[in-house]
């Protein structure tokens, strides 16, 4: 939704729809790769770092909380 504010952010599509840049969020959050995509702005780098950034904070909070989750579990076995 916000590649679409500017139309120019994202190069290598044919046009600019909701499907196309969701997609290209997808790409940019799992480190899948762009292929024929690409940023093609200033803004469009910047949404793409900031997307970027969010994935792994998230990545790693829900690793960190996973972890805690299992490591408290075994503590009330024993």
């Amino acid at each position: 939704m916000i590649y679409n504010t500017s139309p120019q952010s994202v190069g290598g599509v044919g046009g600019h729809t909701f499907m196309e840049m969701f997609f290209f969020s997808v790409e940019t959050m799992s480190t899948i790769g762009y292929g024929q995509k690409f940023p093609s702005s200033g803004f469009g780098n910047l949404v793409v770092t900031l997307e970027a950034l969010v994935g792994i904070l998230f990545g790693a909070v829900v690793t960190g909380i996973t972890f805690t989750k299992f490591s408290s579990m075994g503590d009330s076995v024993m």
